[in-house]
């Protein structure tokens, strides 16, 4: 299994998460890289910024970072807000979680930016999380 696999089940199996975020195809709207074309929102969407594969003369060290971007999206502040803090406490508590054979340590918030597009339908918040998860993948 990979990191990014139990990582988004990791946000799916959140019930503030997915009691925010809005259902398509019968799934919460948390995706990889793009946020596919008409759906709705709110919605998260993962991107992978740098995976560390460091390792030592014996081969791979076990744990090891990798840096997430994680945007939160909806249509007013109140909810992004709240979709960002249900985020963080997902993907940041401790003890040691294992989810489909993925090892999760603590992970580590670097920055939360307010950021924002203008559409042809409104405005969209966004919430930038960018994030170093710590696993064994």
């Amino acid at each position: 299994m990979t990191m990014e696999v139990a990582l988004r089940r990791r946000l799916m199996d959140a019930a503030p998460v997915t009691q925010l975020t809005a259902t398509w195809e019968q799934f919460p709207c948390i995706f990889w890289s793009v946020r596919p074309e008409g759906s709705p929102f709110p919605a998260i969407v993962l991107t992978l910024v740098y995976d560390d594969r460091s390792q030592n003369f014996e081969g791979f060290n076990v744990f090891r970072p990798s840096r997430v971007q994680i945007d939160c999206y909806a249509l007013d502040y109140p909810t992004v807000a709240a979709l960002r803090e249900a985020v963080i406490a997902a993907v940041v508590p401790e003890p040691a979680e294992s989810i489909q054979g993925v090892r999760f340590l603590r992970a580590f918030i670097n920055t939360v930016v307010d950021r924002g597009d203008q559409t042809d339908t409104g405005f969209v918040h966004r919430q930038l999380l960018d994030v170093t998860v710590w696993h064994d993948a």
